[in-house]
């Protein structure tokens, strides 16, 4: 198996400072924002922000107080994630189970020995057929 790129997410005390200094100070673009209460159409405070500049990508996260470090890593087709859950399975305790998400991708989400979430995702119309 192989993984396509690795993105990180970073925690914040401010998501909009973080993401000022990112767009304005570092000229990262904002792909999209979410909020929990909004969705997608988030007005004010983001929960997590995507940004992009070149082939850098970087998730901002409100902080819950941890200092947990978030990978997220995209696999070429869907049929990978329920692969790759079938294979860890065995030998690791899953922190959430390989489902499809309400933004059109399916996720599996473990956590590695030091505490640290690892995302594995496809987007839903990726699929090897």
């Amino acid at each position: 198996m192989e993984f396509g790129p690795i993105v990180t997410t970073l925690r914040s005390a401010s998501v909009s400072k973080s993401l000022r200094f990112y767009s304005e100070t570092l000229d990262f673009e904002v792909k999209w924002s979410w909020s929990e209460t909004a969705g997608f159409e988030a007005s004010g405070e983001p929960d997590l922000v995507c940004l992009e500049c070149g082939a850098a990508v970087i998730f901002v996260s409100g902080s819950d107080g941890t200092r947990e470090a978030w990978l997220f890593v995209e696999l070429d087709y869907v049929e990978l994630v329920d692969e790759l859950e079938a294979r860890l399975d065995k030998v690791v305790e899953l922190e959430q189970p390989a489902q499809d998400m309400p933004w059109g991708s399916r996720e599996l989400v473990l956590r590695d020995p030091d505490g640290h979430r690892l995302r594995f995702s496809c987007p839903l119309n990726r699929t090897r057929s």
